[in-house]
């Protein structure tokens, strides 16, 4: 199975996010593909394949983790594009975080400490965001959110599937702070 390591945002998060998409960014862009508002997280590690063994080593990882950290709030910042074609087309649409960026820093700092102790494949970039969209053309600059509080309260560890023709992402366990 696909897994990730990521930070879960509450439903009350999710749904102020999807209303900015819904009223301010969709009318401002053409094509892509949208990001399903249950399916709005902040990655911590990608992981990418993993078996049943290293999922378990993954737990007690997050286990240890969530034991180390308390609670800490973010809040949604600017939009942003990863990857710019020449047509203009933005291969990814996100949201930017503000706020502890500190707290999450230190978290995903551990996290990737650990796994990769583990074995698990390093990966030193990390740029916080919520993925919004992706191949989408902007038409304008877009409006600045009202800012949306993110409380952060645990770690999770999720599975990414294909249902029905849709990208799904389940937690498979979830890990409070302190």
């Amino acid at each position: 199975m696909i897994v990730f390591i990521a930070i879960e945002l509450e439903h009350r998060s999710r749904e102020k996010i999807s209303e900015y998409v819904r009223t301010s960014l969709r009318p401002m862009c053409r094509g892509g593909r949208w990001v399903d508002m249950q399916n709005y997280h902040l990655t911590l590690k990608y992981i990418g394949e993993a078996a049943c063994g290293e999922t378990n080593e993954l737990y007690g990882l997050l286990n240890q983790a969530a034991a180390q950290f308390e609670s800490f709030m973010l809040t949604t910042g600017s939009v942003g594009v990863f990857g710019k074609s020449q047509s203009g087309r933005a291969r990814v649409l996100w949201l930017d975080t503000v706020g502890d960026i500190r707290a999450l820093r230190e978290i995903r700092e551990y996290i990737e400490g650990k796994a990769v102790g583990l074995g698990f494949r390093a990966d030193n970039r990390f740029s916080p965001h919520i993925t919004l969209a992706r191949d989408v053309m902007l038409t304008r600059q877009p409006e600045k959110i009202h800012p949306v509080n993110i409380n952060v309260t645990s770690v999770s560890l999720m599975e990414s599937r294909s249902e029905k023709g849709k990208r799904v992402y389940l937690p498979l366990s979830v890990h409070k702070f302190g």
